[in-house]
């Protein structure tokens, strides 16, 4: 063996490693998407119940009364769709800062 040079090599496949990355990558992804419908949906659903109270809000018929109650009830739900928007970025940013 003297003068004779010996070489070592040592691979590793990948391949897994890489397609998990791009599936968190893709979740990650997902997922600040869906937090911004989430975000945008409590205006699509107040814009028009706004218009709807201010209407109801024009007469004091009984009609009236339970629109507005509905209406009430329908804000309240927003009001939850907006409390889990803000829960949804929180865990967004935990992800992020320990998985992305």
């Amino acid at each position: 063996m003297d003068g004779e040079q010996v070489v070592i090599s040592i691979s590793r496949d990948i391949s897994e490693r890489e397609r998990l990355e791009s599936l968190k990558k893709n979740a990650l992804q997902q997922i600040g998407h869906n937090i911004e419908q989430f975000a945008t949906l409590g205006d699509h659903i107040r814009n028009p119940l706004a218009v709807i109270v201010g209407l109801a809000s024009l007469e004091e018929t009984a009609s009236s009364v339970q629109i507005l109650e509905a209406a009430g009830l329908i804000d309240a739900l927003v009001t939850e769709l907006d409390r889990g928007w803000i829960e949804s970025e929180n865990v967004r940013a935990f992800l992020r800062k320990h998985y992305g």
